[in-house]
């Protein structure tokens, strides 16, 4: 009985540190500073920097939609990292502007007072016919060496996106987000990923990889397909992704559904 009362009590402590950590992401995804105020619909991208006239996000979906309130009439600039290389921006005049790498791509918007709504989305996302991905985990300790890894996935034909159900790092410190952030320079695609227990070192409830690559819990929808990734590092899920989940689920049910976690949940 001791024995019992112990994994409970271990399994109800992992309960409220995933609850921890989906509260804290819940804030992902909005911004207010410098006259606008940005909602990316779903907490589908972090806001990475929010300065006068400048605006970089980065997505955890091949499509976002932006929800943005300016307080005065005047020209932004918005990036977006890690997002489809022909994707288009549709809702206000919008200018394209260079960037270094296919999965960084850039825009000078003229937004007028009040709120406007901006899409954004390949043109390859309509339909429904058979595309590719990759999946893949636990790069972990290997990252450092990890080069001829991310250049065999580079040299992949027609790949949409890829996928990363967690574990990217060793420890989740900061200085490992950004080595992983490194060597997805060399994709023609992006990735979307969800944490594992190794992104838990740092801190178990406000992970690095909140700060750079936005929500553990996401879904969305392409080409016919949904796609849902959860946090499930701890080894439990977080009582109010069960709720989310389950709206997932539901939106999925009739078309192919992929569902990406780490390691099988536990709950109490």
């Amino acid at each position: 009985m001791r024995w019992v009362f112990a994994v409970a009590l271990a399994l109800a402590g992992c309960v409220d540190l995933a609850e921890d950590r989906a509260k804290n992401e819940a804030k992902i995804g909005r911004r207010a500073a410098h006259g606008l105020t940005v909602a990316a619909q779903d907490g589908l991208a972090r806001v990475r920097t929010l300065e006068p006239g400048r605006l970089v996000l980065w997505a955890q979906a091949p499509g976002l939609t932006l929800d943005l309130d300016a307080e005065a009439a005047g020209e932004w600039v918005l990036e977006v990292r890690n997002v489809l290389p022909d994707a288009l921006l549709t809702g206000v005049a919008a200018t394209p502007e260079p960037r270094d790498l296919p999965t960084h791509k850039a825009w000078r918007l003229t937004l007028p007072a009040g709120r406007s709504r901006v899409d954004l989305a390949s043109p390859r996302a309509a339909g429904a016919e058979p595309f590719r991905v990759i999946a893949f985990a636990d790069t972990q300790e290997a990252l450092d060496e990890a080069g001829d890894f991310f250049a065999s996935m580079a040299a992949q034909r027609d790949i949409h996106f890829g996928l990363v159900s967690g574990d990217l790092t060793d420890m989740g410190f900061t200085d490992e987000i950004e080595l992983f952030q490194t060597q997805m320079e060399v994709l023609p695609f992006p990735l979307f990923c969800t944490l594992g227990n190794h992104e838990l070192g740092e801190s178990s409830t406000a992970p690095a990889f909140h700060r750079y690559f936005g929500r553990a819990n996401v879904s969305f929808a392409y080409r016919g397909a949904r796609f849902t990734l959860v946090d499930s590092g701890s080894a439990s899920l977080a009582p109010s992704v069960y709720r989310k989940l389950a709206g997932w689920l539901a939106a999925g049910r009739d078309q192919f559904h992929l569902f990406m976690t780490h390691m099988p949940p536990m709950s109490t």
